[in-house]
């Protein structure tokens, strides 16, 4: 789900790299469709950002579609990652989709994952 037009703010999202001292929150002052966007700060490393669980959602052996648009604040341009993360049996696995994107405007990063598994999801 998104935040965008929603009125329940960041439900289900999470800043990943808490530890770290990453922190996410909704702005009104930039937004590429709807209301709003959500503001992630004080990333340490690029991997730090915003993320959502989505274990319920996922199955096995599986070919889902993801995308984000995504706007720099403080940066020239950078490589953005948009990666999905599981368990195979216990084992962290990941897979990555990424694409530029800058300060300018607002640019999509959309792609195919598989969740491929051997065992367990």
């Amino acid at each position: 789900p998104g935040f965008e037009n929603a009125n329940d703010g960041l439900v289900n999202w999470s800043a990943f790299g808490v530890s770290a001292g990453v922190t996410i929150e909704i702005s009104n002052d930039e937004k590429n469709s709807g209301e709003r966007s959500v503001l992630c700060t004080n990333r340490q490393r690029k991997g730090h950002g915003v993320m959502q669980d989505m274990a319920e959602r996922l199955e096995g052996n599986k070919r889902y579609t993801v995308s984000c648009w995504a706007k720099l604040k403080n940066a020239d341009s950078a490589n953005l990652d948009l990666k999905l993360r599981y368990k195979d049996d216990g084992v962290l696995r990941s897979t990555t989709v990424n694409g530029n994107i800058n300060n300018n405007s607002w640019t999509k990063v959309k792609g195919d994952l598989t969740v491929d598994v051997t065992g367990a999801l």
